[in-house]
């Protein structure tokens, strides 16, 4: 009989004991174990899923087949609150709407969902955090605390590591490969808001003086409600807290409930060099590169896991060939776009000299649609390279007027 631990009871831990429940293993005993009596009352997120069949063609058919399977687990064990048909992105001061469609899910239902259908399948212990672990012979044994002190030790064939990012059951060396590699993440903060002006849609902003790096977003969720948070590159969560406030001032929102933080993993898949560690969701860095989407990517690594038979190579090896190359081109077409999106001036100058240019516009709308969707378009890496002349030309033109 294996024994496997889930560390951590968000989308991608609750899915991976859904999904245990449901199969057809059982040489498996599960121990989940997660920091919160409720692990669906802590949701930082926008709550905003993507319809997958608009990535059809678009992806590559592992991709698209993964996250089509992912959709359909979230769909039938949450309430999608609003549809949406379109998406507002607002780069400084210019709006650009885009179509294609949206759906504004319950988060928290959907982890709480997941837990109560399966945790007749698992010993649960709610309220315990991981706070070390240690590789034995044959096995990893994890020490766990509750929030009174408890303390307790949990022996595991296998783990999967759900416990956000940065995981605690990260190693030395994979510590090593993201320092050396300059991994970056978002430092995201969210809540609900009581909207003053009407957004119907859900509504994106892009401004390095708001947000360096990243964006801020508006999901209208009911009546005058809605999800309001911002996500940028810093580990400053004082200085994201005082982005926050002056973004709710500046959009006329107010907060309604306490701001909630979490990091966000944006460079890619990281797979585990112990071969009794599964890193899934976030710990595992299935987050969308170019808008942050990690509620079906984490869906989607369970499946993987499962999939794999808890297998941790076989596992890795099914991650890299089916989000690894995908989720690589995206990194670096984010990079590229990255040095516009973390300099005001710069960013001022690509908003004007595109705006002005009837023919680069259309296909920057294009461009910015398909990153927005999850997609790498053609020709993508060389239309950036042209909207990089084209602003260093009209620098060089204006400095030269000013001579």
């Amino acid at each position: 009989m294996r024994k496997l631990l889930i560390a951590g009871l968000g989308i991608a831990g609750s899915a991976l004991l859904y999904l245990i429940k449901r199969s057809s293993i059982s040489d498996i005993q599960v121990t989940a174990c997660d920091v919160r009596f409720s692990p669906w009352s802590h949701v930082v997120c926008g709550e905003l899923v993507p319809e997958v069949t608009c990535l059809k063609g678009k992806v590559p058919h592992n991709v698209y087949r993964s996250l089509l399977e992912s959709q359909n687990i979230i769909m039938s064990n949450t309430k999608i609150l609003k549809t949406f048909n379109r998406m507002m992105i607002q780069i400084g001061e210019v709006e650009l709407g885009f179509s294609f469609k949206f759906y504004m899910i319950d988060k928290g239902l959907l982890i709480r969902t997941l837990i109560e259908r399966s945790e007749d399948r698992c010993e649960m212990m709610l309220g315990y955090s991981v706070y070390r672990f240690e590789r034995l012979k044959d096995r990893v044994r994890v020490y766990v605390r509750s929030r009174d002190g408890a303390r307790a030790q949990i022996d595991a064939d296998v783990v999967a590591a759900c416990d956000s990012f940065p995981s605690v059951f990260y190693t030395s060396d994979i510590w090593r490969l993201l320092s050396n590699y300059e991994y970056r993440y978002l430092t995201c903060i969210s809540c609900t808001a009581e909207m003053f002006e009407t957004y119907t849609d859900p509504y994106i902003v892009i401004d390095p003086k708001i947000c360096p790096g990243g964006y801020a977003w508006v999901f209208p969720k009911a009546g005058d409600l809605a999800n309001v948070g911002i996500g940028f590159l810093t580990d400053n969560l004082a200085y994201a807290r005082t982005c926050l406030e002056e973004f709710l001032r500046r959009f006329n929102l107010k907060a309604l409930s306490r701001p909630l933080s979490k990091t966000l993993p944006v460079d890619g898949v990281i797979v585990s060099r112990d071969s009794r560690v599964l890193y899934l969701g976030d710990a595992g860095g299935f987050v969308v590169p170019t808008n942050g989407a990690g509620i079906n990517p984490a869906v989607a690594s369970a499946v993987l896991a499962l999939d794999s038979d808890l297998d941790v190579r076989r596992f890795n090896s099914r991650v890299l060939s089916t989000f690894g190359s995908y989720f690589a081109r995206l990194v670096e077409i984010r990079k590229m776009l990255d040095k516009y999106l973390s300099d005001p001036l710069l960013f001022e100058k690509l908003k004007r000299d595109v705006a002005r240019n009837r023919i680069v516009l259309p296909f920057f709308r294009r461009i910015l649609r398909d990153l927005m969707l999850g997609h790498v378009p053609p020709m993508c890496r060389i239309f950036i390279s042209c909207i990089d002349s084209l602003v260093a030309s009209f620098k060089f033109s204006s400095i030269r007027e000013v001579k």
